[in-house]
C-alpha cells in the first residue's frame, strides 16, 4: 500500500517568502518590521505639579475667548445698545456699559448681510474677537460689556486697520464710560 501524501510532512523555510510579495505586507515602499511608536498625548491634570496647573490656568484665561466672555441674550444687546455709551468710527459703532455685578469683560458682536457673504461676515467676527482677546480687553475696565457692530465696508479691511478703529473707539468709550462713573 502507497503512503498517502497528505500524511506526508511538508518541509517549509519559515525565513522564506512568498516570491510574488515584496515585503511583510507585499508593498516594497514598506520598511520591514517596523512598528509606529505609541502616541504620547497631553498629560492629564494629576500629573502635573500644581505651580505648572496654576499657570496654565492662568494663562488660559487671560488669553482665551469662552463663554464667559460672550454676550448671549438679544436683551443683553439691546441693553446696551440703548443706554450704554456710543463711539463710532468710521466702520464700526461700539456700545459700551455695565449689565450688572459681574467682573468680566464681555463682547458682542453683530456683523449684518450687507457686510457680505457668510465667508467675510465669520472672517470678520473672528478678527473683531481676536483684537478684544489681544487689545481691547486689557483697556476696558471690570465689569464692562461692550458690543461691537459692524457697519457696510468692514469686511473689506485687514486685521491693523481693524485694530486701529476698535482701539480708537474704545479708547473713546472707556474715557466717557469713567467720566460718566465718577
Amino acid at each position: 500500500m502507497a503512503p498517502d501524501e497528505k500524511d506526508l510532512p511538508a518541509p517549509q523555510s519559515s525565513t522564506k517568502t512568498d516570491p510574488r510579495l515584496h515585503g511583510s505586507h507585499g508593498n516594497a515602499r514598506w520598511a520591514q518590521g517596523t512598528e509606529t511608536p505609541p502616541r504620547q498625548g497631553t498629560p492629564t491634570p494629576e500629573h502635573l505639579n500644581p505651580t505648572q496647573t496654576t499657570r496654565v490656568a492662568g494663562h488660559r484665561s487671560l488669553l482665551g475667548f469662552g463663554k464667559a466672555n460672550r454676550l448671549h441674550r438679544s436683551a443683553e444687546f439691546l441693553r446696551l445698545q440703548r443706554k450704554g455709551i456710543r463711539a463710532q468710527s468710521k466702520h464700526f459703532v461700539l456700545y459700551a456699559g455695565r449689565l450688572g455685578g459681574e467682573a468680566e469683560r464681555r463682547l458682542g458682536i453683530t456683523v449684518s448681510r450687507r457686510i457680505g457673504n457668510a465667508i467675510v461676515r465669520n472672517r470678520l467676527k473672528r478678527r473683531i474677537r481676536e483684537c478684544f482677546r489681544t487689545k481691547l480687553r486689557l483697556a476696558i475696565p471690570e465689569g464692562v460689556a461692550t458690543v461691537i457692530v459692524a457697519l457696510s465696508g468692514a469686511g473689506l479691511l485687514d486685521t491693523p486697520a481693524i485694530n486701529h478703529e476698535l482701539a480708537a473707539a474704545t479708547l473713546s468709550v472707556v474715557k466717557r464710560l469713567e467720566a460718566r462713573d465718577e
